[in-house]
């Protein structure tokens, strides 16, 4: 498991404003390039669409794939949730957990967007691994 690699996740999160996160889509333009992503103004995206724009990750071979009619994440020879369960060494539930719309066991009792819904989850997780107190 690469808890290192999910409290940076975390930390790059936290810097995204709050509008900019959408757990219901990768990306919410799925033609956005990276590029626009990091700098355009409006543009969303879902933890790991954020996630595959970041270049430390970049570079360890996450990356976003524009396919036909919409994009998905990509690591190795995985795709979709596939992907971020194995760039961060985690069961497909437990991403799917993490970095879905749906409901998760680690949702916090109440949120105000999907951000912080977001970061609490992760939070959940490394304290559940013993990552945090």
């Amino acid at each position: 498991m690469y808890l290192n690699r999910l409290i940076t996740l975390y930390r790059m999160l936290d810097g995204i404003p709050d509008e900019r996160v959408n757990l219901r889509y990768w990306r919410y333009d799925q033609d956005e390039s990276d590029k626009h992503l990091l700098h355009g103004c409006g543009s969303m995206a879902c933890v790991i669409g954020w996630a595959c724009a970041y270049p430390p990750f970049k570079a360890l071979g996450l990356r976003y794939v524009e396919a036909g009619c919409c994009g998905h994440p990509e690591f190795h020879d995985e795709y979709g949730m596939a992907a971020a369960a194995r760039f961060f060494d985690i069961r497909e539930v437990q991403a799917t957990h993490l970095f879905t719309a749906g409901e998760s066991i680690y949702d916090p009792p109440t949120w105000d967007n999907d951000k912080e819904r977001a970061l609490h989850r992760i939070r959940e997780f490394l304290r559940e691994q013993g990552a945090l107190k």
